[in-house]
């Protein structure tokens, strides 16, 4: 759910943010996968 928001979220700056495509993808990319990897530390710690 998170990191839905987070994508949500980052979608909605993009026109803030003074980057072209190609920057704003390695942004969104950068944003997102470390905290999907914490997640998925998260999750295994738990179960």
């Amino acid at each position: 759910g998170g990191i839905l928001i987070m994508a949500g979220a980052l979608v909605l700056i993009r026109r803030l943010l003074p980057v072209d495509g190609p920057g704003f993808s390695s942004v969104f990319q950068g944003a997102l996968r470390y905290n999907t990897y914490v997640a998925f530390a998260a999750t295994t710690a738990i179960a």
